[in-house]
């Protein structure tokens, strides 16, 4: 069985797939009835959102929030390597911890849009790091060589407009 943990709204989570104190007892439609620690649940699947692997239920008619995530999500999520929901044109942000190795532009440089700004090592691989959008390169935070947290501002652009 898959090990998937459940991760409710409220920050709390549990490894169900490989747990044996988890189990359906009956299913129909929308409506399961399980058990987990010796405990009967009835559970009502209000809503799904199959792009977040996110749920809207009802167990034992309290309303709940929880999300499932398989091993291959949990890693993704562990390397912050989830999509980012909207790009900062004036910022470049590390899109994962990393290593520096190799800076391609320099303060006052003018970019474009997809223009590689840097190389960051990864997990062996190298990644090119590239702007948002157009702009003139205001300042570069790292250097070759530094060690880089994931959301850690690598380069930022003069302000548009």
């Amino acid at each position: 069985m898959t090990n998937f943990k459940a991760i409710f709204s409220k920050g709390q989570s549990i490894d169900i797939g490989d747990n044996d104190s988890f189990r359906i007892l009956e299913e129909s439609d929308n409506h399961f009835v399980a058990t987990f620690d010796n405990k009967i649940y009835h559970i009502d699947i209000e809503e799904f959102d199959p792009n977040t692997k996110s749920y809207q239920l009802v167990v034992n008619n309290k309303p709940i929030s929880l999300s499932l995530k398989n091993p291959l999500d949990q890693l993704i999520q562990e390397l912050g390597l989830q999509t980012k929901k909207e790009d900062n044109v004036n910022q470049v942000i590390a899109p994962m911890p990393g290593l520096v190795i190799k800076i391609l532009k320099s303060q006052g440089d003018i970019v474009e849009k997809g223009d590689s700004l840097l190389i960051l090592e990864a997990m062996k691989m190298e990644n090119v790091i590239k702007a948002a959008g157009a702009g003139t390169i205001k300042s570069i935070n790292v250097s070759v060589n530094d060690k880089v947290e994931k959301g850690q501002v690598m380069v930022e652009f003069e302000a548009v407009g």
